[in-house]
């Protein structure tokens, strides 16, 4: 058994995890075991006291030899009560247990790498405390602007990642802006992911100011309508996102979206667009509408694009029939030659002759996959999917049922 290489017996301790009086027996048998149990005890070693103190442990009051291991690294969580304890034991003096706590927590934050779970609602330290963040979601419970979220995000030495989501009720709104100084800490401080989320109902123009100043940004997500007049949107245009790989708009115009791609779709890898309430503003989406134009410049510069997915909301067939030949002689004329795969609703419909006539100009690209939903595929069509599937230049097709279309937009939409 002392002869198993250390990843067999990683595999051995992960099973013994809940197994605290054969975990600590492990520890013992040589320097091998000892190096692979530590990781798996210290994940979590507030869950052993009871242990210790029924195996009667005494742990030694101090000691000037260095430490075998790097403990602090392993932990994936911190029971606050613990430390308090712990930190009660050395001093009765509030101010100097106040001074421990956060040298504490500043080291520990500094240290663990894999934290998962920390709560600090029984923590009096402010949050801004804590400077070593890489990724920070903030679930936001009151309308009211949080300065201390402000101060946290302004000391943050490395923050990639940024997410704020809100849990209250849209209903009541303060004359203050609770984002407005939120934002403004992002564009001095965020240098290379964003994900941003507005509430809905609520005017906002901050983001318009801002937005152009994450230059460096590689994931943008936007949930809400975004006004930009025309000196805002040229404002827009000017500006390169050289590192953006996904970009997510919802309820935006074209315009927002092409203008924020125009320039920077070299590295784009991923891109979800949701139309801006086509109906009640009458903007249709048809073969003789300039969105067209627009879906064209964008697929120009988007040169690593992979996937493509287009879902159009309208009852008219004769437009889903127009829809649809413009989009597959736009794809021709523009698509992006890493493109390997098409997703489009039931509003995209072709005739026969027309999706004969895109498959011989796709000749000599990538094998493409193509999946619709709610179309009536009959023996013909099936006849020349089949024709070209045999001469390598479909890879699939797939008529989806309209339920199994919404989730496959539902899972990429949160992936």
């Amino acid at each position: 058994m002392s002869k198993l290489n250390k990843d067999i017996l990683f595999l051995i301790f992960e099973e013994l995890r809940e197994d605290s009086k054969s975990l600590f027996s492990c520890l013992m048998i040589n320097r091998l075991w000892c190096e692979t149990a530590i990781p798996i005890l210290w994940r979590n070693p507030w869950c052993y006291n009871e242990f210790i103190t029924n195996q009667e442990i005494q742990l030694p009051s101090g000691s000037n030899q260095s430490l075998l291991f790097d403990y602090f690294s392993y932990c994936r969580s911190v029971n606050v009560n613990i430390i308090k304890e712990i930190i009660s034991i050395g001093s009765d003096l509030d101010y100097n247990q106040f001074n421990m706590q956060q040298k504490f927590y500043f080291l520990f934050m500094k240290k663990c790498l894999e934290l998962k779970y920390f709560d600090m609602r029984s923590i009096k330290h402010q949050i801004f405390q804590f400077p070593e963040a890489m990724r920070l979601i903030i679930v936001n419970v009151d309308i009211k602007p949080n300065h201390g979220i402000v101060k946290l995000i302004e000391v943050q030495k490395n923050l990639k990642y940024f997410q704020w989501d809100d849990d209250f009720d849209y209903g009541y709104f303060t004359d203050n802006d609770p984002y407005e100084k939120v934002f403004l800490a992002l564009e001095k401080k965020l240098k290379s992911q964003l994900f941003a989320r507005y509430v809905e109902n609520y005017e906002h123009t901050l983001l318009q100011e801002v937005l152009p100043k994450f230059y460096n940004i590689k994931i943008l997500t936007i949930d809400v309508y975004l006004f930009f007049n025309e000196e805002k949107l040229e404002k827009l245009q000017m500006q390169a996102y050289r590192e953006l790989e996904i970009l997510n708009i919802e309820g935006n115009r074209l315009n927002v979206i092409s203008s924020i791609i125009e320039n920077s779709g070299a590295n784009l890898k991923k891109i979800l667009f949701e139309p801006y309430n086509i109906d009640y503003e009458y903007d249709e989406f048809n073969g003789n509408s300039a969105h067209f134009i627009e879906l064209e410049k964008l697929l120009g510069v988007c040169k690593n694009l992979k996937s493509l997915l287009i879902v159009i909301l309208d009852d008219d067939d004769t437009c889903s029939l127009n829809n649809g030949e413009e989009l597959l002689r736009v794809l021709i004329r523009s698509m992006p030659t890493n493109l390997k795969e098409i997703r489009f609703s039931r509003k995209f419909k072709f005739s026969l002759e027309n999706l004969e006539e895109f498959l011989e100009e796709w000749k000599g690209r990538h094998a493409l996959s193509m999946f619709t939903t709610g179309n009536d595929i009959d023996d013909d069509c099936t006849k020349v999917i089949n024709e070209y599937k045999r001469e390598g230049v479909i890879k699939n097709f797939e008529n989806l049922a309209y339920v199994d279309f919404i989730g496959y937009i539902t899972n990429i939409c949160f992936s």
